[in-house]
């Protein structure tokens, strides 16, 4: 005996997801539901695209690039999501080291004198000189960056920008989602 709700498949193979469960996953017409074979169960997920955390990221990277004269960018395990300051880098592959700290969660600063961490394999030009990882969605992961030339040390000021950016984006994009 199950608890489950029963719907009956219809002649094209769509099964309505009832109300009450839209309800609480937040589910919205033409919102995109990823669909897994477990086993013999079929698993449904809303679709968290990044994508959609690069839209969100938009007016708050403005405003800290514009306010600081800094570059900075959102991405997350494979990719740049969103850039102000450079922006020929949204798309490109991030490196291996960006997708470590994407991927595990931690933040990371650049000692001064270090140029800090590539923020893609095929160019030493971009270095990330910060990283701040953020959370959204079910297991979401990324972060923001903030990206250098050179091996000053970054001030504590700008450092707790980027945790507060990092936080405020979690938040908007829990709530896009």
């Amino acid at each position: 005996m199950s608890d489950g709700i029963i719907r009956r498949m219809d002649a094209f193979g769509r099964i309505a997801i009832p109300k009450e469960i839209r309800r609480v996953i937040h589910a919205k017409e033409n919102d995109p539901f990823e669909i897994i074979l477990c086993g013999k169960a079929i698993v449904l997920e809303k679709y968290e695209s990044p994508e959609i955390l690069g839209m969100v990221a938009t007016p708050v990277l403005q405003v800290l690039c514009k306010e600081y004269s800094v570059k900075v960018a959102v991405c997350d395990a494979n990719k740049v999501l969103q850039c102000f300051g450079i922006p020929m880098l949204i798309s490109q592959s991030v490196s291996g080291d960006i997708r470590f700290h994407v991927e595990s969660g931690i933040e990371y600063v650049a000692k001064p004198g270090n140029s800090g961490l590539p923020l893609y394999e095929s160019n030493e030009v971009y270095r990330v000189r910060a990283f701040m990882p953020l959370k959204y969605g079910k297991d979401q992961m990324s972060g923001v960056v903030l990206l250098g030339e050179t091996s000053e040390e970054i001030s504590s000021e700008m450092l707790a920008q980027m945790r507060f950016v990092a936080k405020l984006l979690e938040h908007q994009a829990k709530d896009w989602l």
